[in-house]
């Protein structure tokens, strides 16, 4: 039976699925709203596209905007109680609100508060929950035009707030560590927990209206890769990067050896608006970071030959090949004309690009696997999400809709 499902999907094209006759109309009216909030038509920006639909969502649907007002305007109030409405004094002013090594509220007890909360205001709806979850759940930076969301610091996007093992796994998490870590300069990685709630919310609109778990699952990992392939392609599109092109890298690569006091050097920081003010050290981390995203991309074209305009829909499956052969290292081979430090940035960009990709997928399948548990197939709740809000908020208690008002 798996195996008829995926056959059947063989024919989507990365994310532009197109209407699949063997599914019921209810079936494909889930796969369209999937496709509608993760923003299909939205140029390259996944997350821009769950925030205008929730933005609409919440605009055509008062009763509901009421209770997602109420929902986070308690969240907002648990957050000042816990300190999380502001910075965290302790990390630097650019550090992300948590970072993939960042584990300081284990001992908090918040692991599952956010979807109980849910769950309570909700009544306990499981579908209407997801979709309050899903209102300001999906980014920690996007604004929403229609409510107040909590600040970027929220617990809300604590890893595993959905609940306790909701997340990746600690051997993909170890391994992010790894590629990306410290390493001494300074840099947190984001954790990025809003990519596990956007896709749990988003799932649930396929999920409750009945659509197979095992082609979900497909469509949400297609979906994914098509994302990742976009966010890459722009770079393909237009081969720069910092203001480099593939023309600059001999000069780069010059500059590298040569010092801060080769004339190459001063032409190559002079390309990129500011880097002249910054220290040495930076100077030359950003020459290495450019011209290894220049050769990556280059690499990229001479490994796996695509078409001059970079199509994520045409590119995804051999974009997902690449990096699963080259960035684990099985086919990588240092090219003759590098020397060992540059060949290493290379590798290293290459392992950086294949672990993002992993890192997404499994964060998208870790919220995927949520919504299963969490969004039964409810025909009449898919499309009476105004009529079960207004039915809480009528009923709800008056001194907690009051407290809303003063927001």
């Amino acid at each position: 039976m798996i195996i008829y499902w995926l056959l059947l999907l063989y024919s989507l094209s990365s994310v532009a699925f197109d209407p699949l006759a063997f599914l019921s109309d209810n079936q494909k009216k889930g796969i369209d709203e999937y496709k509608q909030a993760i923003g299909v038509n939205v140029s390259g920006n996944e997350n821009i596209g769950l925030s205008a639909y929730n933005n609409q969502l919440l605009k055509n649907n008062r009763c509901f905007k009421k209770l997602a007002e109420d929902f986070y305007f308690e969240i907002r109030k648990e957050d000042v109680n816990f300190g999380r409405n502001t910075k965290r004094p302790r990390r630097p002013s650019d550090a992300p609100s948590f970072s993939i090594d960042d584990r300081v509220l284990d001992s908090n007890n918040q692991r599952g508060k956010f979807w109980e909360t849910a769950l309570r205001y909700a009544g306990g709806n499981k579908n209407l929950a997801m979709s309050l979850v899903g209102v300001c759940g999906h980014d920690n930076m996007i604004p929403n035009k229609e409510i107040l969301c909590p600040t970027e610091y929220s617990n809300i996007y604590y890893p595993e707030s959905l609940g306790e093992g909701v997340d990746i796994s600690p051997a993909l998490r170890q391994k992010v560590l790894l590629i990306q870590g410290d390493n001494g300069s300074g840099l947190y990685i984001p954790y990025k927990y809003y990519h596990t709630i956007g896709a749990a919310s988003t799932a649930c609109l396929m999920l409750r209206r009945g659509v197979p778990a095992v082609l979900a699952r497909t469509i949400v990992t297609t979906a994914v890769n098509g994302y990742r392939s976009g966010r890459l392609c722009e770079n393909f599109l237009s081969p720069r990067f910092l203001g480099y092109t593939l023309d600059d890298r001999t000069k780069m690569s010059l500059a590298l050896k040569d010092g801060p006091q080769s004339k190459v050097w001063k032409e190559i920081v002079a390309k990129t608006r500011g880097l002249s003010q910054k220290s040495l050290d930076v100077q030359r981390k950003k020459i290495e970071i450019a011209l290894s995203h220049l050769d990556a991309q280059d690499y990229f074209r001479i490994q796996s030959p695509i078409m001059d305009e970079c199509q994520k829909t045409k590119m995804s499956g051999q974009l997902v090949s690449f990096l699963k052969s080259y960035g684990s290292g099985q086919k990588f081979q240092c090219p003759s004309s590098m020397d060992n430090e540059r060949c290493g940035r290379l590798k290293h960009r290459i392992q950086t690009w294949a672990v993002d990709r992993e890192w997404t997928e499994a964060q998208h399948l870790a919220g995927l696997d949520f919504a299963q548990k969490n969004c039964p197939a409810d025909i009449v709740n898919g499309d009476e999400i105004e009529k079960s809000s207004c039915a809480l908020v009528e009923n709800s208690n008056p001194d907690r809709i009051e407290s809303t008002s003063s927001q």
